[in-house]
């Protein structure tokens, strides 16, 4: 008598393909290009080991303003800036780090710059000079500014070559910076994957 065995074939190669997988034997691959590994998780004893340690935040995950001013990151993806304009008639500039941490006083004193106030090429340039916290450069602009008003800041950061052109922020004022407010990163719009 002829019996069909294929149903019996193909459950016994499904039961043997079930066994392999729980022995942790894994299917020959098709020759190719070599694939990437896949990355490694944590285990569970390597996360009890230290429960005290806290992740460390990702770069460029912070992108609010700590002044209530307008915001941006720099062209090296290393630096980011806020800048407030006080109604003394005081432009400054609040200096961070990748993480949106402070810049120490060292990394401040690596940064120079000057800026132009208005829209003309050929308004003079005022020197950026130190400010009251370790973080900070600003210069004066006077008492009569009037609103609104466009500040250019040329700034050479810490890390850029002697050779390089300054970098360009360009920073619009409708108004005298509240540091108790939000601030804005709206400057950060136009670049991918950067939210505030």
């Amino acid at each position: 008598m002829w019996c069909d065995s294929r149903p019996i074939t193909r459950t016994f190669f499904l039961l043997l393909s079930g066994l392999a997988l729980l022995a942790g034997v894994q299917e020959p691959r098709a020759a190719g290009p070599p694939t990437e590994p896949r990355p490694q998780m944590p285990s569970a004893q390597a996360t009890t080991q230290n429960p005290s340690a806290k992740p460390r935040p990702r770069a460029h995950s912070d992108h609010n303003p700590k002044h209530g001013g307008i915001f941006f990151m720099s062209a090296d993806y290393k630096h980011h800036l806020e800048g407030i304009l006080l109604p003394s008639g005081t432009f400054r500039i609040y200096l961070y780090d990748v993480h949106t941490k402070a810049l120490t006083a060292e990394e401040t004193k690596k940064t120079s710059g000057t800026l132009q106030v208005g829209d003309a090429e050929d308004a003079p340039k005022i020197k950026l000079v130190p400010g009251p916290q370790a973080e900070t450069l600003e210069a004066k602009l006077g008492n009569g500014l009037k609103l609104p008003v466009s500040v250019a800041v040329f700034l050479r950061l810490p890390g850029m070559a002697a050779d390089a052109r300054p970098e360009l922020f360009n920073f619009k004022f409708t108004q005298f910076t509240d540091e108790r407010l939000a601030g804005n990163c709206n400057p950060m719009a136009n670049m991918p994957n950067m939210p505030c």
